[in-house]
């Protein structure tokens, strides 16, 4: 990967001053909210199923029984992408040919996954949130088809679980600017695992300076193939803040996990990080990128529920606690 970065920073193309922060402000999403009841039983049944898998699981075949029109039924990925609602919003669709590729892991896809880890305890509800990231009327339509559809219900109820209620898709709210100039303090949490590689070793800990750049790279390609936005290369603007940012608290750690692969009928072993992270001095522009990165991930595997990350708490920098 770390080559293929490289030869895209020859594209020609610039980046301009303050262009997270506009993207911020532009970059759309809306999100769906389904609260899922009936879990402890799917927790007893198939623990090692994650949430956010079985959601991804049954999307996909959903989707095209109800909005494909593919015809018949693509055997492995979708074949007209733009036109079906599977390839459209689960798999990564290029702008045009001549974009700078990146491996898998960095292609953007418009349908988010956010759930869960761990399945709840003593029957709570489960929370799953969906977030198409900038949505056509089209995409709209499509998962909402999918969501209302019988189909869609009784696939979950095989699974012993039902839709106790749903909110439709909602816009996210455009992201304020920080103060420029300033330095914060964010403690940074990962719900589910997070693949980290850097020229090509898997990080066994949070590295800042690579999550910042594969988020800059992410954010750039989400602007540019989903949002139809000139192309500026966010990475420079991070890179001039990335050495005075670094860790005061480390509780990551890599875990093994496992992805039932129904292409390939067999669960595919992965590794990620998960835990907690609390980073000092990081600058207005990089506070911007990771309020996106809340939005649309990180890494691969972010359509069933993969690569997350959540801000707890952000601070001045002289208040951050070291302990």
């Amino acid at each position: 990967m770390d080559t293929e970065l490289r030869a895209a920073e020859g594209s020609g193309r610039g980046v301009d001053s303050g262009a997270i922060d506009t993207l911020g402000s532009v970059l759309e999403a809306r999100r769906v909210e389904l609260t899922l009841a009936g879990t402890t039983q799917r927790r007893q049944e198939r623990p090692t199923v994650r949430p956010g898998s079985m959601i991804h699981s049954i999307l996909g075949p959903v989707m095209r029984r109800v909005a494909c029109e593919q015809a018949p039924i693509c055997a492995g990925p979708c074949a007209r992408g733009a036109s079906c609602g599977v390839g459209r919003l689960l798999e990564a669709q290029p702008r045009d040919a001549g974009t700078p590729r990146v491996g898998r892991d960095d292609a953007p896809v418009r349908l988010v996954v956010q759930a869960p880890w761990d399945w709840p305890t003593n029957d709570e509800p489960l929370t799953v949130r969906l977030t198409l990231l900038s949505p056509a009327a089209r995409d709209i339509e499509q998962l909402t088809l999918a969501l209302r559809s019988g189909l869609f219900e009784s696939s979950i109820g095989r699974h012993g679980v039902r839709t106790e209620s749903r909110r439709d898709a909602e816009p996210l709210p455009p992201i304020a600017s920080a103060s420029t100039g300033a330095r914060y303090g964010a403690r940074v949490r990962l719900p589910s695992p997070l693949k980290l590689r850097l020229r090509g070793r898997l990080l066994d800990r949070i590295d800042i300076g690579v999550l910042l750049r594969r988020s800059a790279w992410r954010v750039t390609k989400w602007a540019y193939e989903l949002q139809s936005l000139p192309w500026s290369d966010l990475r420079p603007e991070i890179e001039a803040e990335i050495p005075r940012s670094g860790l005061v608290r480390d509780d990551t750690r890599l875990v093994d996990h496992r992805r039932w692969s129904v292409r390939q009928r067999r669960a595919v072993p992965l590794r990620g990080l998960v835990g907690e992270f609390t980073v000092a001095g990081i600058g207005p522009a990089s506070l911007t990128l990771l309020r996106l990165i809340e939005r649309c991930g990180v890494g691969g595997g972010t359509t069933e529920g993969l690569g997350q990350i959540e801000i707890s708490e952000v601070v001045p920098e002289d208040a951050v606690e070291t302990g």
